[in-house]
């Protein structure tokens, strides 16, 4: 319990920091007075308002889950671990709910290879590596022209840092192309179809609030969903929340 309870401002690493003007500022004070859902709801506001924020869906999941909303506290809380994926907080926090849901399905942070660039490194962070190491290559470039004889040194530097940067920036692009949107469930239970219709389709499974799903796409007022353990299936969008 004591990670849910943790003061709501985390101060371990997020790519964009928490600010404490409005409606944050708001948003705080309301956890502080206990009126979490007044305070999700605040939350909420400031994702509407700016960029999504780390720091801010961490908050948001905690008053979620004091407000005794499971599901959109784990939707919460799977976005921030996008944007942080080496906060260790919000994976604790992840870890924590999971073991309290009635359906125990292999959660991202579980699966993710923690040795890899992908659950290593956010898309924004891959980025300034591409861009360092591409930077790192021009200098050293530029410095061969005019040091003659440090010139193989340099460009041999330049080569590898490019060839470096050609890897990640292929990493990059690969996370773009397939980058995967997790979200959960919010209903206390629903059907999941094999299609996207209660009438001629048939339920294939069954989720609970809380469970960990990835979306695939969206056909009107249905979601195409998939699990860790790859089970695919449809729900309506009413019973789910994507960030």
């Amino acid at each position: 319990m004591l990670k849910l309870i943790l003061p709501l401002i985390c101060f371990s690493f997020f790519p964009e920091n928490l600010g404490f003007g409005e409606p944050l500022g708001e948003a705080l004070g309301l956890y502080q007075q206990g009126k979490f859902e007044a305070a999700a709801q605040k939350y909420r506001q400031a994702l509407s308002e700016e960029h999504q924020n780390a720091s801010v869906l961490f908050n948001l999941g905690n008053s979620y889950y004091k407000a005794g909303d499971k599901g959109r506290a784990m939707a919460a809380y799977l976005r921030a671990q996008d944007l942080a994926p080496r906060d260790p907080d919000i994976k604790a926090n992840i870890e924590f709910l999971q073991k309290q849901l009635k359906d125990q399905v292999t959660t991202k942070s579980s699966i993710q290879d923690s040795l890899t660039l992908k659950s290593f490194l956010s898309l924004k962070e891959l980025f300034f590596v591409v861009m360092i190491l591409v930077s790192g290559a021009a200098i050293l470039i530029s410095f061969g022209f005019w040091s003659i004889p440090w010139r193989k040194v340099t460009w041999s530097g330049a080569a590898l840092l490019g060839l470096l940067g050609l890897m990640t920036g292929s990493v990059l692009g690969l996370r773009m192309v397939q980058q995967e949107q997790w979200g959960a469930v919010t209903a206390k239970s629903v059907d999941v179809y094999a299609g996207p219709s209660d009438q001629n389709s048939v339920v294939v499974f069954k989720l609970h609030e809380g469970a960990a799903i990835k979306l695939l796409e969206k056909q009107g007022r249905w979601y195409a969903i998939e699990l860790a353990d790859q089970k695919r299936g449809w729900l309506p969008e009413d019973q789910a929340l994507f960030f």
